[in-house]
């Protein structure tokens, strides 16, 4: 999770506000969202389940969004984002383009 708090890190740039962290949070859960949501579309086609009306297919992928935001909610707090900047600081200065790119 602390990788992937540096890449996303690395695209939010600092405005002054010192809001940092909330939106390094938000890109995360965005992220997190989408893959849970692919990881269930791959789930209900392996199981060849044919789903006709599109409220059911709200149903099977509206729990993504609550599941990711709990997994932020339980691994990172702004403690622990700061601790993973100062930690990598010195990666960060070096490879920020890269890491932008990559996210």
């Amino acid at each position: 999770m602390s990788k992937l708090y540096l890449i996303f890190y690395c695209m939010v740039k600092n405005d002054g506000t010192n809001s940092v962290y909330s939106r390094t949070v938000y890109l995360i859960e965005i992220f997190l969202t989408l893959v849970f949501i692919s990881l269930s579309e791959v789930i209900i086609g392996l199981s060849n389940l044919r789903l006709g009306i599109f409220f059911h297919w709200i149903l099977i992928m509206l729990p993504s969004p609550i599941f990711a935001y709990l997994l932020i909610k339980n691994n990172l707090s702004e403690i622990k984002g700061k601790d993973i900047v100062q930690k990598f600081s010195e990666q960060i200065s070096k490879r920020r383009v890269c890491f932008s790119l990559l996210a």
